[in-house]
């Protein structure tokens, strides 16, 4: 079993087995990263604009993707499940992205 997409990361839950795409390797406490061990870094062009946001600009883009990422499961869930209402497509987002916390 591969992740059906090399590009992105796999987060798998605790109970499902970890196969990595072929140049990732899978490591339990970090989840999945490059073979080569190394790590991608930020753009220096990206780093000086996130140094130069304030501490409230930078919790704002944190907030702003978190609600990004909210949409996007709730609209996987919605095309998985075209019958479900909201409630059930809330608590369904709330499940995948909790996880073991809910």
């Amino acid at each position: 079993m591969s992740h059906p997409s090399a590009g992105f990361f796999y987060a798998p839950t605790r109970s499902s087995t970890a196969v990595a795409p072929s140049g990732y390797r899978y490591n339990a406490r970090m989840g999945m990263f490059p073979a080569t061990g190394r790590i991608e870094v930020v753009d220096d062009v990206i780093a000086r604009i996130l140094a130069a946001k304030t501490p409230a600009e930078r919790v704002a883009m944190i907030g702003d993707a978190h609600d990004t990422a909210r949409a996007l499961v709730a609209a996987g869930t919605r095309l998985r499940h075209p019958s479900w209402t909201e409630s059930e497509i809330a608590a369904d987002v709330a499940r995948r992205m909790l996880g073991d916390a809910t």
